[in-house]
């Protein structure tokens, strides 16, 4: 239980944090979209959430959490680093309404997931 209100307690302030830098963003760029911004930050927070969540539940490695981590830094950084400005055009291109669908499916998920480690197996019935 401790692990799901942390996990909770994690997503609420990177998204807090997320958006309080999309606002510096916006600021400081002409032609940003705020409210496109904030979407792609909380679905890329949503998919790091439920993809975490779920390695946490299912790897019972102590090394799993950090390599999900790494994983993910790297699957952005890889692609960001490789192929310089196609990988920042291609995030772009993805309309908008694809990222909410993503970061709604994700959400549900995330918190299937989160009840799931708060309420004990034997509760669930």
């Amino acid at each position: 239980q401790l692990a799901a209100f942390r996990m909770l307690m994690f997503s609420i302030c990177c998204t807090a944090i997320s958006m309080v830098t999309d606002v510096a963003i916006v600021a400081m760029f002409k032609g940003v979209s705020l409210f496109y911004l904030i979407t792609l930050s909380v679905t890329s927070l949503f998919v790091f959430s439920t993809v975490f969540l779920y390695v946490l539940r299912r790897a019972h490695s102590r090394y799993a959490k950090y390599l999900t981590g790494a994983g993910w830094i790297l699957l952005n950084l890889v692609p960001f680093a490789l192929f310089n400005g196609l990988y920042g055009t291609f995030l772009k291109s993805v309309p908008l309404y694809a990222y909410l669908i993503m970061a709604a499916a994700c959400t549900v998920i995330y918190i299937n997931n989160l009840k799931k480690l708060i309420i004990p197996k034997e509760m669930e019935m």
